[in-house]
């Protein structure tokens, strides 16, 4: 799998619905957040984020099936490294959190 960086940019509506659905991966590297609505977010979009078990967002997940739970910077850039994208695909279909709720 080859890792690509996207410089930031701010994405409002339809095109940040789009950009959220075309990952295979969303990374959130954040030890301080209190909550993660874009963990959140990722999961509506079908893309199951990796997270730190420093942060809130680790509770809106359950690992390896909605999403990962990273211990550490160094272990969270190893998952999106070494994670095999068709298995990404798979949970992310299996576990799609729209389909879920109906919407």
């Amino acid at each position: 799998m080859k890792a690509g960086v996207v410089r930031p940019m701010r994405l409002c509506g339809e095109e940040l619905a789009r950009a959220c659905a075309s990952m295979d991966v969303f990374a959130f590297p954040s030890s301080t957040d209190t909550f993660g609505n874009v963990a959140l977010e990722a999961m509506a979009s079908g893309v199951p984020p990796i997270v730190t078990s420093s942060g809130g967002p680790k509770f809106l997940l359950e690992h390896g099936i909605s999403g990962f739970v990273a211990n550490g910077d160094a272990e969270l850039t190893e998952a999106v490294l070494e994670l095999d994208t068709g298995q990404l695909r798979i949970l992310s279909r299996r576990f799609h959190l729209p389909r879920k709720l109906g919407i």
